[in-house]
């Protein structure tokens, strides 16, 4: 019975908390968005979005940069073709002067 008790007080004030902490702050976040301060809008929330945006393009720039080297050293050894070949056909057929 006890325990009962216990947890219908601990549901009481969890529930009474999370109401009073939540309240509506779109109003600001508006008035933020929609200022004229010459800032891009990826860039108007502050120096948290800054870091983030640096962030996510060091992160871009480096993956491009590790896909082309990985490409880079993935192109088809270019041995045993010779010269005279038509490499378009693949057939090793020579070419004939006319």
């Amino acid at each position: 019975m006890r325990a009962l008790r216990v947890s219908q007080a601990l549901m009481r004030n969890f529930s009474s908390t999370a109401r009073n902490r939540l309240e509506n702050r779109v109003a600001e976040k508006q008035k933020l968005f929609q200022e004229d301060n010459d800032l891009p809008v990826h860039l108007k929330g502050g120096g948290t979005d800054n870091v983030l945006y640096r962030l996510t393009m060091a992160l871009c720039l480096g993956g491009e940069c590790r896909a082309r080297l990985g490409l880079s050293f993935k192109r088809p050894a270019r041995t045993g073709v010779r010269k005279g070949l038509v490499p378009s056909l693949g057939f090793g057929r020579e070419l004939t002067s006319v």
